[in-house]
């Protein structure tokens, strides 16, 4: 079943840590692969959004005739995964299969921008900004456009129904006698990703003791984490082959101490006693968020390392999701697909990196909302 929406590797800095639209102090709006209130597994930033047609469905837009179209379709990209609003670029919208009064056709002049807010329950609404639609019938050509407004269900297979007033904005022939607002309808699902969900999300802070929202004191702004390799297990990264490190460990500092994310620099990375040699390139920054009975979500960003095997280099990095469960020594769970970034074609397109972490300051630390 699919669902609706429309519109590093091997070091952890796992320490510790953090339509239209709707938010408050204490939460905003992200899209989430579970139906989770506050969510604990969210899409990113990049993330393409694909919407089709539903199945036996036309979408209809009365601009003086009807005409009809059997199919549609819209994909966009993710540039802003919150806090405020999820939003982005429509990077394709099109119709076809047309018909009605006199050999109709819908050309789209511009594609816009979306934006998706004011969760409720999985769901949200997603508003369509700054596209246009030129429309031909019997010679006649005038062109619709501003903004439109669909409610979208989330779900293991989403929808989302479109309903909007159109107004004309020009046009170059009998562009007289195109009604003034053309009336568009249309349901879609979304096809990728699959599932989704309009979700909130809490402001996080890291937390001295277990309560939720913090009452026991905050660690604020330069606070230093650290974190090692948990005792008598190994990090590993598996591409082609296998990388083993006996030894990790990670320095970060806080420069945002809470708002939405907790987040800064990653100030140190290292790993030693290595099956293959790893260099570290770039160590990255990190953010947490998500806060859930004192635990947390931890993104990596940025980093990238060198594996060298059997003479073959390759380098991976980018973004990678981390678990935080805080205690009074807080501990980090890795298990995430890590992109290659760079170096021999010989290299696996992406690496799955696992390791166990312990935060060895400050302790104790907890993921508490606010």
């Amino acid at each position: 079943m699919r669902r609706i929406a429309l519109l590093p590797t091997i070091s952890a800095l796992a320490i510790c840590a953090g339509a239209l639209f709707g938010a408050s102090s204490a939460s905003s709006t992200i899209l989430c692969k579970t139906a989770t209130d506050p969510c604990t597994s969210s899409y990113a930033k990049g993330t393409v959004i694909e919407a089709s047609l539903k199945s036996g469905t036309k979408s209809k837009l009365n601009v003086a005739v009807e005409i009809e179209c059997e199919e549609a379709a819209i994909k966009a990209e993710v540039t802003n995964p919150g806090p405020e609003t999820v939003s982005g670029s429509v990077s394709s919208f099109s119709f076809g299969k047309c018909s009605g009064s006199g050999e109709p056709s819908i050309e789209v002049l511009k594609k816009g921008t979306f934006s998706i807010g004011s969760p409720s329950g999985g769901n949200g609404a997603l508003t369509l900004e700054g596209f246009e639609f030129k429309v031909s019938f019997m010679g006649i050509e005038c062109i619709f456009g501003g903004s439109g407004s669909a409610s979208l269900s989330g779900g293991e297979m989403g929808a989302f129904k479109v309903s909007a007033s159109l107004p004309k904005i020009g046009g170059s022939k009998g562009q007289f006698l195109c009604k003034e607002q053309a009336e568009w309808s249309a349901e879609y699902t979304v096809t990728a990703p699959e599932p989704l969900y309009v979700e909130s999300k809490q402001a996080a802070v890291l937390c001295k003791t277990a309560s939720d929202p913090c009452s026991g004191g905050t660690d604020g702004e330069g606070t230093a984490l650290e974190a090692s390799l948990k005792s008598g297990t190994k990090s590993k990264l598996a591409g082609g082959q296998t990388v083993e490190c006996e030894e990790a460990a990670i320095k970060g500092k806080l420069t945002n101490s809470g708002s939405e994310t907790v987040s800064g620099p990653v100030s140190s990375l290292s790993l030693g006693k290595c099956s293959n040699t790893v260099t570290v390139l770039k160590s990255g920054t990190f953010s947490i968020d998500s806060p859930s009975s004192g635990n947390g979500v931890l993104r990596l960003e940025g980093f990238e390392i060198t594996a060298s095997m059997a003479g073959v280099s390759c380098i991976y990095g980018g973004p990678a999701v981390t678990s935080l469960s805080g205690g009074e020594m807080a501990a980090i769970s890795v298990s995430a697909l890590v992109p290659k970034t760079g170096g021999s074609f010989l290299c696996a397109k992406q690496a799955e990196w696992s390791a166990e972490y312990t935060v060895t300051a400050p302790e104790p630390l907890y993921v508490e909302a606010s």
